[in-house]
């Protein structure tokens, strides 16, 4: 459950931007602002908690970012397309937030994915 609305998606023109503002105080990366491209989605938070709002237009303090909590987890919404910046910065949280161990220790290269699997006592790694 999203705790989330939606009453309209729009689609902006090329080259038209909006930014999100993230408003929640325990953010770890240092950048708070981020560019969102291509879609926007017109919500409204209804029981779901806001972390970041939309900056211009007629978007100006809707919600873009919000976070329900349901029985022992979170689902999280993103109501626009945003840059990698955004991304990354999101995904890093949300690793040492809930302690998300990686499947190998080894540096990838940027687009590089590892995954792990298990059976019969062997673990087998993926890239």
């Amino acid at each position: 459950m999203l705790g989330i609305w939606s009453e309209e998606i729009y689609s902006q023109y090329n080259g038209e931007t909006n930014q999100t503002q993230i408003t929640i105080p325990d953010w770890q990366p240092a950048t708070h602002q981020y560019t969102c491209v291509e879609l926007c989605d017109l919500i409204l938070a209804q029981i779901s908690e806001v972390l970041g709002v939309c900056q211009h237009d007629f978007y100006q303090g809707r919600p873009a970012i919000t976070c329900n909590h349901y029985g022992q987890g979170q689902a999280y919404y993103q109501a626009a397309r945003t840059d990698s910046d955004f991304l990354a910065d999101f995904y890093q949280m949300m690793v040492s937030k809930h302690e998300v161990c990686p499947s190998i220790s080894l540096h990838l290269p940027q687009g590089a994915v590892a995954t792990a699997r298990q059976q019969a006592g062997n673990e087998y790694i993926f890239v």
